[in-house]
């Protein structure tokens, strides 16, 4: 087949063969470009389901425009060939880059799961759902963007790892478990194969593994896995990732996210975003996640947590039965009871020495003018008072008769009650008279004083 050509394409090189076609790069001497020449085996034109299916893909793809999809071009058949004429990915499969790397940097993981669900989010939006999705069908590509391919027909790469149930055709590692049990192919079943893909990209094995197709799918429709260290250590691991991960594959439906744009906002809440890394395609070593956070801990973590395990539970185990018969002992219920004393006491001693000495705290005065507030009226009147000629003693307080409340005036006095006026030609009689009698003399004295005045 290479050198052939085909209408106007020239077959240059074999890209790839499965079960049921093969991938040749050609180019298109029209348009002087690199394309992708998808074919269907001729041995599979007696199965009609096949070629239904081959077709069907063509109109599905052709009706895909995105960057993340690898774009359809053609579609015709000579000699009794039916062609896909695709875009040509210059790139590596994920498969591909999994091999050769087996775990990617947390970064890497993020920023192939955004693009891959974007495409598939196209494809959802246009009522189109996938139905393999899997590291084979999905390629990264020398600018570092990632493109969804073969839609709508499952290549059968690895037959082992290839089954059919109820009509399903698909990967079973990536398959969701709703379809293991006769449920249709469904737009949460696209997003549990993402699942599965991004935990195989964050761990670097699959989920659900088995020595053969009878315990993966046992394993699936439980549901149950685990994320391992990364690198030998619990340092490295994101949990934010992981339980993005971990709804995206969840075994119910209604626990799953109902879109792609859903996972999508989360994954861009972990600020990885932009084309992947070129170094992907590369044999070169990938630089490893950096550290969470730059400050170091205060006390030493070791690297290898389960060795340390271990050693504690097997000291458990070997002295744990010993303690506790050293307690069933006479002298053993004897330190017991001493300590569990000792405790008591520290406990009382500890509340008693909080509690206070049950006298009420003295008040304090913040400022001198408090302190003056809190003189009685009574004393701040006193020192006001002056003595009169004639031995009488009377306060000259000015202030008081400005506080003197007018007829007019419905607000309460809330001035110092009038002064005592000793007078000492009575004895030792005290005069409270009113502010009202106390004017009234006032006024007395002033008409009196004015009678005196020479004239």
């Amino acid at each position: 087949m290479i050198g052939r050509k085909l209408k106007n394409y020239q077959i240059e090189e074999l890209l790839g063969e499965g079960g049921m076609g093969v991938v040749y790069r050609a180019r298109d001497l029209n348009l002087e470009r690199m394309v992708a020449i998808k074919m269907l085996h001729p041995e599979m034109l007696h199965q009609p389901d096949l070629l239904k299916r081959f077709r069907n893909e063509a109109h599905v793809t052709a009706r895909l425009s995105h960057p993340n999809i690898a774009t359809l071009y053609n579609f015709f058949s000579e000699d009794n060939l039916h062609c896909l004429v695709m875009e040509y990915v210059n790139g590596k499969t994920l498969e591909q880059i999994l091999e050769t790397h087996k775990q990617l940097p947390e970064k890497e993981c993020v920023k192939i799961l955004i693009q891959l669900l974007e495409g598939l989010e196209e494809a959802h939006h246009n009522e189109i759902l996938h139905r393999d999705i899997k590291p084979g069908n999905i390629m990264v590509n020398r600018s570092g963007y990632v493109k969804l391919m073969d839609f709508g027909v499952a290549r059968f790469e690895n037959s082992a790892r290839i089954t059919r149930m109820n009509r399903v055709i698909g990967t079973l590692e990536y398959m969701a478990p709703e379809l293991l049990t006769g449920s249709k192919p469904s737009v949460a079943a696209d997003i549990y194969s993402v699942g599965v893909v991004a935990y195989e990209m964050y761990t670097g094995k699959l989920p659900f593994e088995g020595e053969g197709d009878t315990d993966i799918i046992e394993f699936i429709l439980k549901g149950k896995f685990s994320f391992p260290s990364r690198g030998g250590s619990f340092i490295g691991r994101n949990s934010k990732l992981e339980n993005i991960i971990t709804r995206l594959m969840h075994k119910s439906q209604s626990r799953r996210y109902t879109t792609g744009r859903e996972a999508i906002d989360d994954l861009a809440r972990l600020q990885y975003s932009g084309r992947v890394s070129t170094t992907l395609l590369s044999n070169q070593k990938l630089v490893s996640d950096p550290a969470p956070s730059e400050s170091k801990p205060i006390l030493p973590i070791p690297v290898n947590l389960e060795k340390y395990a271990d050693s504690a539970k097997k000291f458990y185990l070997n002295y744990s039965p010993k303690v506790i018969e050293f307690f069933k002992t006479t002298e053993g219920q004897i330190i017991g009871g001493a300590i569990g004393i000792a405790l008591i006491i520290m406990l009382l001693a500890g509340m008693l020495s909080g509690s206070s000495n049950g006298s009420l705290p003295e008040r304090v005065v913040e400022s001198q003018t408090d302190e003056m507030a809190l003189l009685e009226p009574a004393q701040q009147d006193r020192s006001a008072e002056l003595v009169a000629p004639g031995g009488q003693a009377r306060v000259n307080n000015p202030v008081q008769n400005t506080n003197t409340r007018s007829p007019g005036n419905s607000e309460e006095d809330y001035s110092a009650p009038p002064p005592i006026v000793v007078n000492p030609g009575s004895g030792n009689q005290t005069n409270t008279s009113s502010p009202e009698s106390r004017r009234t003399d006032d006024q007395t004295r002033e008409t009196s004083g004015q009678g005196q005045r020479p004239e």
